[in-house]
């Protein structure tokens, strides 16, 4: 676990100082603010434990900040999204994967989980996840209306990237029930280590 924390500690720093960096170098008021809410949205993980006393691991803590990292840096502050055909879809299917995750975590952290009642937590998962896909293609679509932006490409293509991002998300999803109704049949599985 030691390790596991030092190695959430070091790309923290590391990734905060590249992105303070991109942001002394920006002369785009939309690139500063993405720069700012990396610095916040990589120490969510910190603030929920130490502030608000949530537990969780730090298998956990290293999945959400290497998510960060991909789909925050590498994509918006450093522009894999516009540069990378197909970047935009893969991260949309990671969040799939760990929406199903963070599904998997909140039943165990509200006394939910029952490991002889897949099905609900199968439904409870796609929940979580499809509930997660819009709550964010909302924010894009807020975000657009307000700094006159295009993030959903709506401008070319309508809604074919939201539905595209959605399915993505969805596909990931499923992808993870299948995960995770393999590993639920083994006492002490991967899964069990990451959401206790």
């Amino acid at each position: 676990m030691k390790r596991l924390s030092i190695l959430n500690n070091f790309l923290i720093l590391v990734f905060v100082l590249f992105d303070l960096f991109c942001l002394i170098t920006s002369n785009k008021i939309t690139h500063i603010l993405v720069c700012l809410s990396f610095i916040l949205v990589i120490f969510i993980p910190k603030i929920l434990r130490r502030i608000l006393k949530v537990n969780f691991s730090f298998y956990l803590e290293n999945i959400f900040i290497l998510f960060i990292i991909f789909a925050q840096f590498f994509g918006c502050i450093l522009h894999w999204y516009q540069y990378i055909s197909w970047y935009d879809s893969l991260v949309h299917f990671i969040s799939g994967l760990l929406s199903g995750l963070l599904g998997l975590f909140l039943l165990e952290r509200f006394n939910k989980y029952n490991r002889d009642n897949i099905l609900f937590n199968i439904l409870f998962i796609v929940s979580i996840s499809m509930m997660i896909a819009s709550c964010w293609e909302i924010f894009e679509f807020c975000s657009d209306k307000i700094f006159n932006g295009d993030t959903q490409k709506v401008l070319m293509t309508g809604v074919n990237d939201t539905m595209k991002d959605m399915i993505c998300a969805l596909l990931g999803s499923i992808l993870f029930i299948i995960f995770y109704v393999y590993n639920s049949m083994k006492k002490g599985s991967l899964l069990e280590k990451i959401i206790k």
